[in-house]
């Protein structure tokens, strides 16, 4: 049930990296939009709870012509949307240089930060976020090379809300001679820093307070994890820590839930055959997960309370009061999409956050109830 829809065409290739939701129902999407081997630009767009198109940025940094990449945004309340990439230019003496943009709800730019990695050959930027004071935090990867190998380490970059640099850390071993990185961070109630770092040796979450000190470290145990996409810090101090998972020959999404010292809680396994996983976490802790086309409601523990299927393939989710927002995009087998389609599916009710009883379906009560699906 389509309650609306919209559609941005591109003539060549498109992607989503980011996806958010603003306390009011205004819905933020960054996206890449490639034009060949060389040459992207970044988008920036949004939407009201209607579903009508309230502003759309695109980006190519400072270059005329060159590589710009946003890695996703950030909402911070009331009324500031950041966003962070990279970009690659010949025109500048480095290889890739990482970009801050600050903007107002209404799509105005109010500045934009640059940070050179001066000790390496370059950085690049993949997922951002925000504590509650306003400071913003930005996890990527620090590459290095020598005479045969690319390599690098998890980087991670804070800035405050005036465009301040704060503080910077990379984690790991550069000697390793892999492509080590983080795609996700997140931070906890008292401003801890949390990423999720792809290592040589398997993904492991890495904790830092808000300036910067780094706290603790963790691997998780149980099964294989490659690619971590899931880190959600929960009040109790807990964390459920998941993504791209190896269990026993088959691939899908694994979650686990740790204590704040580690310990495992509980391990989860679903198979998932084309690589599009996982999962949010609602105020009670109750978690929602995707896999491929279907979203899944799970309880605290872990347990399966409810799957729904969902149009095209589950790429982002994201909570916004009593709502579960889901973009959504083409399967992998295909990567060159040329639109961006936004569309708006009454799937869920609010009584799905923390009611034991919800099925995760409902379709007439259209005011209170929304999915927002994105395809690329």
């Amino acid at each position: 049930s389509i309650v609306w829809s919209d559609r941005y065409e591109y003539p060549k290739s498109c992607y989503t990296t980011g996806f958010e939701v603003d306390s009011s129902g205004n819905c933020y999407l960054s996206a890449v939009l490639e034009n060949g081997s060389d040459s992207s630009a970044g988008l920036l767009m949004s939407w009201d709870d209607t579903g009508a198109r309230r502003w759309t940025v695109v980006d190519t940094g400072i270059c005329d012509a060159g590589v710009f990449y946003w890695g996703g945004l950030t909402i911070v309340e009331p009324g500031f949307v950041y966003v962070a990439g990279h970009l690659y230019c010949d025109s500048v003496p480095f290889l890739y240089l990482i970009q801050l943009s600050k903007y107002t709800q209404s799509g105005e730019l109010i500045w934009t930060q640059y940070w050179e990695n001066t000790e390496a050959i370059g950085a690049v930027a993949l997922a951002i976020t925000n504590d509650s004071y306003g400071n913003v935090y930005i996890t990527g990867n620090a590459a290095t090379e020598d005479d045969y190998h690319i390599y690098g380490v998890p980087l991670t970059l804070s800035y405050d809300s005036s465009g301040n640099y704060r503080w910077r850390q990379s984690y790991g071993n550069e000697e390793t001679f892999v492509f080590q990185w983080s795609e996700i961070v997140r931070c906890d109630a008292v401003g801890n820093v949390f990423i999720g770092a792809e290592m040589f040796q398997g993904a492991e979450w890495v904790k830092y307070s808000g300036t910067g000190i780094p706290l603790d470290t963790h691997v998780v145990s149980g099964m294989t994890l490659g690619h971590p996409s899931v880190l959600i810090p929960l009040p109790t101090g807990e964390i459920y820590f998941g993504g791209t998972a190896y269990f026993e020959g088959f691939s899908g999404l694994g979650l686990t839930k740790l204590s704040e010292s580690g310990t495992v809680g509980w391990v989860r396994f679903d198979t998932c055959s084309q690589g599009s996983r996982g999962a949010v976490a609602c105020e009670n802790a109750d978690l929602y997960a995707w896999l491929d086309t279907v979203l899944v409601g799970l309880d605290k523990n872990g347990l399966t309370r409810w799957k729904s299927t969902v149009a095209d393939h589950i790429t982002h989710l994201a909570l916004q009061n009593d709502r579960v927002l889901v973009t959504a995009g083409v399967p992998a087998l295909n990567p060159s999409p040329t639109s961006v389609i936004v569309s708006r599916y009454a799937i869920c009710s609010c009584p799905c956050l923390g009611d034991p009883n919800c099925d995760g379906i409902s379709v007439d009560v259209l005011d209170v109830v929304s999915t927002i699906a994105v395809a690329f």
